[in-house]
């Protein structure tokens, strides 16, 4: 069962998706993610420089 594999600690030992395939969708969703992230970190550093 997936309880058996359940570490209180470090969670699962195995990778959830592992039988998913990769595909477009996920592609555009990384791009996606990336785009945020890199924009995030542009308004953390804009805010550094400005103290």
């Amino acid at each position: 069962s997936d309880d058996e594999e359940y570490d209180e600690e470090y969670g699962y030992a195995g990778s959830l998706f592992a039988d998913q395939k990769w595909d477009d969708d996920d592609d555009e969703a990384d791009r996606v993610y990336n785009a945020i992230d890199n924009r995030m970190d542009e308004k953390r550093k804009e805010k550094r420089e400005a103290k």
